[in-house]
C-alpha cells in the first residue's frame, strides 16, 4: 500500500457549515456543573476563553456569574469570573472582574467594560509564578494586575453561578467554553479566538483541559471535547440556536484549504497513528458511518472531532458526526497507537500510478503558496499578496497590533510602567538624569532623548504617583525597575502656586509642595 502525502495529515481538512448552538441561562437558577474527572488544579496558571450574550434587560449594577466555584467563602479560595455590580472598585457597574475572595486591602481585578445585547468573547489568564491575572474582551486587553496572595481554590468549577449557586447567576446565552492550564499571550489568545471564527481545530497538546462548544443538544450532559472527559451537567439551562457567527469560508476561489480537500477524493492514505491525538483523512469515494468505519479500533478510541466540534465518543455511544465525509479531515484521541491505519484499503490499491505522479507535482506547488502564507522568514508575520513580501510588526507591538510588552519591559527607549485599556500607556526613562530646579528639569525633561524618541516630558504629580504605585517601582524595592533613589525625591510638572511645586518622594510615597529652586531628582517619561 502506498504511503503518501503526510503533510496532509497536518492541516486543516474540512471547512464546512453546520448548525451552531449555545447554551442560554435564566438567570435565576440555571447552572452547568464541570466535572473534574483529569485532576485538573487553577491554582495552577490557567487561561479561560467563553463567549457570551447577555439579555436585555440587564443593569448596569447587576451582578452575573461566567463562571464561578462551588466552594465556601474562603480567602484567595472562591473563583469568580464576571460582571460584579456595583461596589467600591467598580462604581459605575457593569464592570468584568476576576476574582478570587481575596484577603484585603485587594479586592480582585476589575476591568471598566460595557453591557451588550451582542455576543463579547472573554478571556481570562492567570500566571501562579507571577500572580499576574488578565481579562480580555474581544481580544482587547482591559484589565491587567498582580494580586497580593495566590489562589488557593478547589477548581470545583461551574458555568453561569458562583459558590451559592443563585445569587449572581448568569442571565444570557454562552457558547465556545475553553479552560487551558497555562496562561496565553495576547498573540496567542488572538490566534485562538481566530481559530474559533473560522472553525478551525484548536489543537493546544496538553493545554488544553475542557472544550464545551454546546452542539451535542440531547440530554443533560455536556460533552467535552477536549478529550479530558470533563463533561458537564445541566441543571436548568436550555439550549438555544442563537450562537455567535461563524466565517468557515471566506472566498468563493477555492483555497489552498480547499484543493487538499479535493485531493482526498482522489485516493486514501496508509499512515501510522501515534498514541494521543491524531489527525486522519477520509478519501473514500462514498460516506460511511463512523462508528461502522472505526469499528475495528473502538476499544482504543477515546474520541474523534470534526473541524466543527462535533464529536464520537465509543465509550458513551454517542456518535454526534455521522457519517465520514468523502474529502474531510478529522482529530482522533487513542489509548494506543495504531501502525498503517486506512479506511479504504481497496480504493488505494486499484489508484493508477499516472494520478499518483500528477498529484504528487500538485502537492509540491501547493507546499510553495503554503510557505508563502505562513512567510516563514525570521520575524515576519504574514504574506501580503498587494505587495507580494511579507509584512512587519511595528517595533513594540506583534503582528496583530497588540503592545507586545509587559510592566517593567523595555518598551521605546524607557521601562513600561502603564497600560491603557485602549491601547495608550506611560513609559518612564531608565535613570535619573540629574538633581536641579523644577524648571530647569522641566527644559531637560523636553530636550531628553532615548531610543529614538524625543517626546519626553516632566510628569505630573499624577503621573508620579501611578509611576510609585506600579509594581517593581517603588525605590524600597531592591533592584526597583528604573533605580529610582530614595534620597532627593522627584520634581513633578505640577504647580504649587506662590514658588512652590509639587514633589514626590519615593522613599515614603508622599507629595509635598517645595520651593521651586531646591535640588530634586528628574526622571522623564513619555505617552504612546
Amino acid at each position: 500500500m502506498k504511503k503518501l502525502l503526510y503533510i496532509l495529515l497536518f492541516v486543516p481538512l474540512a471547512l464546512f457549515g453546520q448548525e451552531n448552538y449555545s447554551l442560554s441561562f435564566d438567570g435565576v437558577d440555571d447552572y452547568v456543573e464541570i466535572q473534574n474527572n483529569s485532576g485538573f488544579d487553577l491554582s495552577e496558571s490557567f487561561t479561560i476563553i467563553l463567549f457570551t450574550k447577555v439579555n436585555d434587560d440587564m443593569q448596569p449594577c447587576n451582578q452575573m456569574t461566567f463562571i464561578g466555584e462551588n466552594y465556601q467563602p474562603s480567602n484567595n479560595q472562591v473563583f469568580f469570573f464576571g460582571y460584579n455590580g456595583c461596589h467600591s472598585s467598580c462604581q459605575n457597574g457593569s464592570c468584568v472582574g476576576l476574582d478570587f475572595y481575596e484577603t484585603l486591602p485587594n479586592v480582585g481585578l476589575y476591568a471598566s467594560s460595557y453591557v451588550s445585547d451582542n455576543w463579547t468573547s472573554w478571556v481570562a489568564t492567570y500566571n501562579s509564578e507571577t500572580a499576574r491575572r488578565k481579562i480580555y474582551a474581544d481580544g482587547v486587553l482591559i484589565g491587567d494586575s498582580i494580586m497580593g496572595n495566590v489562589y488557593q481554590g478547589n477548581s470545583n468549577l461551574i458555568l453561569g453561578a458562583t459558590y451559592d449557586y443563585f445569587d449572581v447567576s448568569f442571565n444570557g446565552k454562552m457558547d465556545n467554553f475553553i479552560l487551558m492550564n497555562t496562561d496565553k499571550s495576547d498573540e496567542q489568545i488572538h490566534e485562538i479566538l481566530e481559530s474559533i471564527n473560522t472553525c478551525l481545530p484548536i489543537i493546544t497538546d496538553n493545554e488544553l483541559v475542557c472544550n464545551f462548544n454546546f452542539n451535542d443538544i440531547s440530554g443533560d450532559t455536556v460533552y467535552d471535547i477536549s478529550g479530558n472527559a470533563n463533561h458537564g451537567i445541566i441543571n436548568g439551562a436550555t439550549y438555544s440556536d442563537d450562537a455567535p457567527e461563524q466565517n468557515c469560508s471566506s472566498s468563493d476561489e477555492p483555497s489552498i484549504i480547499d484543493q487538499l480537500n479535493q485531493s482526498f477524493d482522489v485516493w486514501n492514505t496508509s499512515i501510522d497513528l501515534q498514541l494521543g491525538w491524531n489527525m486522519f483523512g477520509y478519501g473514500c469515494p462514498n460516506p460511511i458511518n463512523i462508528a461502522e468505519g472505526l469499528s475495528n479500533h473502538t476499544d482504543i478510541i477515546s474520541i474523534v472531532k470534526d473541524n466543527n466540534g462535533n464529536v464520537y465518543m465509543p465509550e458513551f455511544s454517542f456518535n454526534g458526526i455521522g457519517d465520514l465525509t468523502p474529502g474531510f479531515g478529522y482529530q482522533i484521541k487513542l489509548t494506543e497507537a495504531i501502525e498503517g491505519f486506512s479506511l479504504c484499503d481497496w480504493y488505494v490499491n486499484d489508484i493508477p500510478e499516472d494520478n499518483i505522479v500528477s498529484l504528487q507535482d500538485s502537492l509540491e506547488i501547493l507546499n510553495s503558496e503554503i510557505l508563502d502564507l505562513e512567510c516563514v522568514n525570521q520575524g515576519a508575520c504574514f504574506f501580503n499578496y498587494e505587495s507580494n513580501e511579507c509584512d512587519y510588526a511595528e517595533e513594540s507591538y506583534d503582528c496583530y497590533g497588540i503592545i507586545n510588552a509587559e510592566i517593567g519591559d523595555d518598551f521605546q527607549g524607557g521601562i513600561l510602567f502603564k497600560i491603557n485599556n485602549d491601547g495608550t500607556g506611560l513609559v518612564a526613562a531608565y535613570n535619573d538624569i540629574g538633581v536641579m530646579g523644577v524648571y530647569d528639569g522641566i527644559n531637560a525633561a523636553i530636550n531628553f532623548s532615548s531610543g529614538g524618541y524625543d517626546d519626553w516630558y516632566l510628569p505630573s504629580i499624577e503621573e508620579l504617583t501611578i509611576l510609585f504605585n506600579t509594581p517593581g517601582f517603588n525605590a524600597c524595592v531592591e533592584d526597583n525597575f528604573g533605580n529610582f533613589s530614595t534620597y532627593w525625591g522627584y520634581w513633578s510638572s505640577t504647580d504649587g502656586g506662590n514658588t512652590t511645586h509639587w514633589s514626590f518622594d519615593f522613599n515614603t510615597g508622599v507629595s509635598e509642595l517645595i520651593y521651586e529652586q531646591s535640588g530634586k531628582s528628574i526622571r522623564p517619561i513619555r505617552s504612546f
